[in-house]
């Protein structure tokens, strides 16, 4: 396998199994054909490739579909290939000088703490930038505040 050149798309199953992983070429041509090689139906002309795709796999609402996409993807020739490319670049990755890192095979790229990090900046962030929500969630619990204490006061 060469490597993916253009826009590429991985899209999965319910449960998160793999239905393709691959380019989507110009107009969605690679896409389609993959599908339609595999036992889907041509797209009418004209229809959007997404929703041809998410209705041929079975993803739309109200669609199913007969074909087990994920057992499909794994026997064909587009899986041997992401296997193959993978296993190239892990073997490039070893046989370099730079030391192999564990890390770089992690689960996520950030660690827990960086992860919390960013995303509280970016919250903050977020709201520095929309004062009006921020004002009228400061209102709201100023009057829950004083309604009770007022409630509790008068009793």
């Amino acid at each position: 396998m060469t490597h993916l050149t253009g826009p590429h798309l991985l899209t999965c199953s319910t449960g998160g199994r793999t239905v393709y992983f691959g380019d989507i070429g110009a107009n969605s041509k690679t896409l389609v054909d993959y599908f339609v090689r595999q036992g889907g139906s041509p797209p009418p002309a004209g229809s959007n490739p997404a929703e041809w795709m998410l209705e041929t796999i079975g993803a739309a609402p109200g669609v199913k579909s007969d074909i087990d996409w994920p057992a499909v993807w794994r026997s064909s020739e587009e899986y041997k290939n992401v296997q193959t490319e993978l296993q190239r670049l892990k073997q490039t990755s070893r046989s370099g000088d730079k030391p192999v890192d564990e890390s770089d095979y992690a689960e996520f790229a950030a660690s827990f703490a960086d992860q919390l990090k960013y995303a509280t900046k970016r919250t903050f962030q977020q709201y520095w930038r929309s004062p009006a929500y921020i004002n009228s969630k400061a209102l709201l619990t100023i009057g829950a505040v004083s309604h009770i204490c007022i409630y509790h006061l008068t009793i």
